[in-house]
């Protein structure tokens, strides 16, 4: 088995989550929207990319769903989001996260090494997914200012 660090630094089409998402693709999203009714606006923008273009998708983050949002809905494409590192603290869920792509930083300090995974991921032609807040924001309408490693990708 490789080491969970390996997937931090290699491009999501070599590790295998290809597969894998295309069988979440119809069940999720199929959960989804019967679930929560959900209908992605503006999809096409990402989808419609050549493969191999580096975009960074920026969004509000409101619940803890709003990654999964977002991934499933731009699938085909596959997104690397950046989470807190705190989530790869259970053993299984931490090798799943990196199998998916998930890239960990620590949100207390400057992150080089998260920061250079992504400019590495952005090399690679990948999409990064971010939250710029660095947390998610509970109240209808509240603002909060958006940490300053994002803006440095």
């Amino acid at each position: 088995m490789k080491p969970i660090e390996w997937f931090f630094d290699n491009p999501q089409a070599e590790n295998g989550v290809q597969g894998f998402m295309s069988f979440c693709r119809y069940v999720v999203k199929g959960v989804f929207k019967v679930c929560f009714r959900t209908r992605v606006e503006g999809a096409e923008i990402i989808r419609d990319l050549p493969d191999g273009t580096a975009s960074i998708v920026v969004g509000n983050h409101t619940s803890d769903a709003d990654a999964l949002f977002v991934w499933f809905g731009i699938l085909p494409k596959l997104v690397r989001f950046m989470g807190k590192h705190e989530m790869f603290a259970n053993g299984l869920a931490s090798r799943y996260l990196a199998w998916a792509g998930v890239i960990p930083i620590d949100r207390e300090g400057l992150d080089r090494h998260a920061i250079k995974s992504a400019l590495r991921a952005l090399k690679n032609g990948e999409i990064i997914g971010v939250f710029p807040e660095g947390t998610r924001v509970r109240k209808p309408g509240q603002v909060s200012e958006p940490a300053t490693g994002m803006a440095s990708l």
